[in-house]
């Protein structure tokens, strides 16, 4: 899980809790007291105030373990698989390699080895 970072969400990339839920940044007003300085909308319309760090209690023995800090959402992105059988000495296994695009998955078959399937397969992957 990767942690709330004030610059990505001013500049539009979506957050949510911790445990998955949705939240929408609204404001950053660093002139607010240091606990209320990131103002988001939450999952059931309620205003949630933040200090600049998304912890929701920062004096708490949980510092950074609550299901209510915010964090940056999980981003999806599709890449593409070559499968292939290896023959290496006396074994064969199946191995593949993933490309950011069809296009270059199909450029770099293997001639010699060909793909599993004849094709490429996309995979959504979170980063």
């Amino acid at each position: 899980m990767k942690p709330f970072n004030l610059e990505e969400a001013k500049a539009g990339k979506p957050i949510q809790y911790r445990n998955g839920r949705k939240v929408t940044f609204i404001a950053h007003v660093p002139t607010a007291w240091v606990g209320s300085r990131v103002v988001c909308l939450g999952p059931g319309g309620e205003i949630i105030l933040r200090p600049e760090s998304g912890i929701y209690n920062t004096l708490s023995e949980q510092k950074g373990n609550y299901f209510i800090d915010l964090v940056m959402a999980p981003e999806k992105k599709t890449v593409w698989i070559n499968l292939y059988k290896a023959n290496v000495s006396l074994y064969t296994y199946d191995t593949g390699y993933w490309y950011n695009t069809q296009e270059e998955a199909d450029r770099k078959q293997s001639v010699e080895n060909p793909r599993i399937g004849g094709k490429a397969y996309p995979v959504e992957v979170e980063l």
